[in-house]
C-alpha cells in the first residue's frame, strides 16, 4: 500500500468535514465525538497518530450522503463502493430489469468500440466510458437484488 495513504485519507476527511458544515457541526452529527477540534485533528496531516474512527466516518458520510470517506478507504484497498439500489417486492418486472441491464452492458461495449475506432484511447474519453460502466454495474446489481428479493425457499 502507498505509504501516503494516511495523508490521502486525511485529505478526504478534511473535505468531508467541510461538506458537513465544519468541525462544529460534525460534533453535532457525531453520536460519540463531542470535541469539535477532534475533527480538525482527523484532517491534519501533521498529526499522523490521530485518525477518524470508523463509526464516526460512517456518521459523517451518512450525513453528507455521499460515502466519500468510506469510498476513499475502499479504493485504497482496491475495492469499489457504491450505493445499493432500492428493491421493491413484486414491484419490478424481472424481464424489464433484465432488458435494462442488457442495454446498459451493450452501451459499455458500444462506447468502447467508438473509443477504439482511431486505435487509441485518450484520457478525455475515459469519463464517458466509466459512466457507462458504472450505469451497467448499477443495473446488474439492481437485477441481482430483485432476483434475491423474489427468490422463494425450495420445497
Amino acid at each position: 500500500m502507498n505509504p501516503l495513504f494516511r495523508t490521502e485519507l486525511k485529505g478526504v476527511v478534511k473535505l468531508a468535514v467541510v461538506e458537513a458544515g465544519g468541525q462544529e457541526n460534525c460534533a453535532n452529527v457525531s453520536g460519540r465525538i463531542r470535541r469539535a477540534a477532534a475533527f480538525s485533528d482527523y484532517a491534519n496531516a501533521a498529526l499522523d497518530d490521530r485518525h477518524i474512527p470508523l463509526d464516526v466516518a460512517v456518521e459523517i458520510d451518512a450525513f453528507n450522503g455521499n460515502g466519500r470517506i468510506l469510498k476513499a478507504a475502499a479504493a485504497l484497498l482496491g475495492f469499489v463502493l457504491f450505493r445499493l439500489p432500492e428493491v421493491a417486492l413484486n414491484g419490478a418486472s424481472l424481464g424489464k430489469l433484465t432488458g435494462k441491464a442488457m442495454k446498459e452492458c451493450a452501451d459499455v461495449f458500444s462506447r468502447l468500440g467508438d473509443m477504439m475506432d482511431d486505435d487509441r484511447i485518450t484520457h478525455c474519453e475515459l469519463p464517458g466510458f466509466e459512466r457507462e460502466v458504472d450505469e451497467a454495474i448499477a443495473k446488474l446489481v439492481r437485477l441481482k437484488m430483485q432476483v434475491r428479493a423474489e427468490a422463494v425457499e425450495a420445497e
